[in-house]
């Protein structure tokens, strides 16, 4: 039996890939996972509150 190389296993490491498509070959590249802190951060800093993440969720399912 001959094993893959340890890039050719599954991915198992819980972080989510962009897959593109370069030159005929399927590229993976794996997206970083932030924190959640961090994207509170950002949102407060882009000065996005609660009744706007609220409002949003209520448009997106009405829609």
């Amino acid at each position: 039996m001959i094993t893959p190389p340890s890039s050719a296993r599954p991915l198992t490491t819980g972080i989510y890939p962009i897959i593109a498509k370069e030159a005929g070959k399927i590229v993976l590249t794996p997206v970083p996972v932030t924190p959640a802190d961090d994207v509170r951060k950002k949102l407060a800093s882009l000065g996005v509150t609660e009744a706007d993440v609220d409002d949003a969720i209520a448009w997106a399912r009405a829609h």
